[in-house]
């Protein structure tokens, strides 16, 4: 009987921290019509990391003598569609410029890579993931 209450007890503080995890709102900072710029560049790197922009496990690009970083969307999101981008990849980026962690930074709004352009925000810059 204590065994099945012990797991029973693990099972609910495993839960409630999965949950509490799921619920993590973004604290980053947030997508501005006013200050959209469009941005050309070679992928010098790609990789995800947890993001205060969009509140978890993030996809991100970085552009090769620009210092910038991109912030496309959750990493979920990019495997579900299907996106994938690579080293090398030249790349059309629309986005809002911001400054994150003292370092200039777009949220992507939308990326064009050759013929396809991959969105991730509409039109007023809500996130589509």
């Amino acid at each position: 009987m204590r065994r099945t209450a012990l797991i029973i007890a693990l099972l609910a503080i495993s839960v409630s921290a999965a949950y509490a995890q799921a619920q993590k709102k973004p604290t980053g900072p947030k997508y501005d019509l006013a200050t959209e710029v469009t941005v050309k560049g070679v992928i010098e790197e790609a990789k995800d990391f947890q993001c205060p922009v969009s509140g978890g496990m993030g996809a991100h690009i970085l552009l090769k003598g620009n210092d910038l970083v991109v912030h496309l969307a959750l990493t979920k999101f990019m495997k579900d569609y299907d996106f994938n981008f690579e080293k090398g990849d030249e790349v059309e980026i629309v986005g809002s410029k911001v400054i994150m962690d003292d370092k200039p930074t777009i949220l992507a709004r939308t990326v064009t890579r050759g013929q396809s352009t991959y969105t991730f925000r509409d039109a007023k810059g809500n996130p589509l993931w």
